[in-house]
């Protein structure tokens, strides 16, 4: 048994990459961090995106609420790394440290034009970077991202681009590409093949979803404001959105499944990662969880999927790779009647399913002395009791004949 895994062309001691996002990975920081890194179990690392211009970004950046405390972050995006020559002498050192410790390095870029596109991607090659992750989805509040469509997000809007860019950059380097995608689309797969026709060798999704974390109701202030009060719709990230990026990979791989993927988003325990790689993905990037824990969370996520592999008596991680997907479809069936069953030694009578299903769905749930329960000839299985119970006392199943 073993929890190796590969990431376009490279081995990995573990499934586990360090996504691109934290101060701790860029070029300058990276290096003294290494050690511990591979100590607590992943495998590789995503530096934090390169980006050629210079803007001005709010303070803060990041934001929660007391709703979303520890579910979900947002982001407005710290100043992105500036690729001086002084920054090109600290990326080659850090990458050169990373190495002599087996850890494999991914430099993320984004430019706003094609040719700061390739001259990034080239820096970052004579660096002695692994893989280039170009940053296609960056929803930050920028600037020079908000105007030029080639930049972040904006690029994703134009797929005929997206693969023009893309080819550009492939032709100009000699190691692997891969390109990180928006979930801020109609389509995920009409980018996915964009990419692919520009010659990438892997897919990074998701990056963060746009939106508004919340609104001060007594100041009418959004959450995500900086100190003069400007409210940014920017990147929210943390478990909050793991059901987007799962969606997002299962159709990815359904879709092109001799493409490697990296599955991101929301990632926060063993199950979240296991999850992932159920839907097609090769490895599993995380960012915000490590913010929020330190690199320490590897070496938990690491453990539970080692005892996951060990119970399932899996030999490898792409022995379970994809086996969630033959359940997965957009197509409805005709399933057999069915109906919701309480189980009477679990159930607290707390009613919650009773008023849910008389106010909310079918009248089905009557209250006995002895109990809950469900009239099956009322019940059309719609599952809304067993989403409201907190006990885990109802289940679906179908009627006896």
């Amino acid at each position: 048994m073993s929890l190796s895994s590969k990431w376009l062309g490279y081995k990995l001691q573990s499934p586990l990459i360090i996504a691109s996002g934290q101060n701790t990975t860029t070029g300058s920081n990276l290096g003294k961090w290494v050690e511990t890194i591979v100590e607590n179990k992943w495998g590789g690392v995503v530096t934090k995106t390169y980006f050629p211009g210079s803007d001005v970004y709010s303070i803060p950046y990041l934001w929660t609420t007391s709703q979303y405390k520890n579910v979900a972050m947002q982001n407005c995006g710290p100043n992105l790394q500036q690729f001086s020559r002084g920054e090109d002498r600290r990326l080659k050192e850090s990458i050169r440290i990373s190495h002599s410790y087996g850890l494999v390095v991914a430099v993320s870029i984004m430019a706003s034009s094609v040719d700061e596109w390739v001259s990034l991607a080239k820096r970052a090659e004579a660096d002695g970077a692994d893989i280039i992750e170009l940053n296609y989805s960056c929803p930050a509040a920028i600037n020079s991202i908000e105007t030029n469509k080639l930049g972040g997000y904006q690029l994703s809007k134009t797929p005929d681009i997206v693969t023009e860019v893309t080819s550009k950059i492939v032709e100009a380097v000699k190691i692997p590409v891969a390109a990180k995608l928006t979930p801020n689309t109609s389509d995920i797969t009409v980018l996915a093949r964009a990419v692919l026709s520009g010659g990438v060798s892997g897919i990074t999704a998701i990056n963060t979803v746009q939106g508004i974390i919340g609104v001060d109701v007594e100041t009418a202030r959004p959450a995500c404001s900086d100190v003069l009060g400007n409210a940014f719709k920017t990147g929210i990230s943390g478990p909050a959105i793991k059901p987007v990026g799962l969606r997002l990979v299962a159709d990815i791989a359904q879709a092109l499944p001799e493409i490697p993927i990296t599955g991101v988003g929301g990632i926060n325990t063993w199950s979240d990662a296991v999850e992932y790689i159920l839907l097609g993905a090769d490895n599993v990037g995380i960012c915000t969880a490590v913010m929020h824990n330190g690199f320490g969370i590897g070496k938990k996520i690491y453990s539970g999927i080692e005892d996951y592999v060990k119970r399932h008596k899996y030999r490898s991680i792409s022995s379970f790779k994809g086996k969630a997907l033959e359940h997965v479809t957009s197509v409805s069936v005709e399933c057999p009647k069915s109906s919701a069953v309480i189980d009477p030694e679990k159930c607290v009578n707390c009613g919650r399913c009773y008023t849910a299903c008389h106010e909310g769905a079918y009248d089905a749930i009557r209250k006995l002395k002895s109990g809950l329960k469900v009239n099956p000839k009322k019940c059309a299985a719609c599952g809304l009791c067993k989403v409201v119970c907190p006990n885990n006392a109802v289940y679906v199943t179908v009627n006896a004949v």
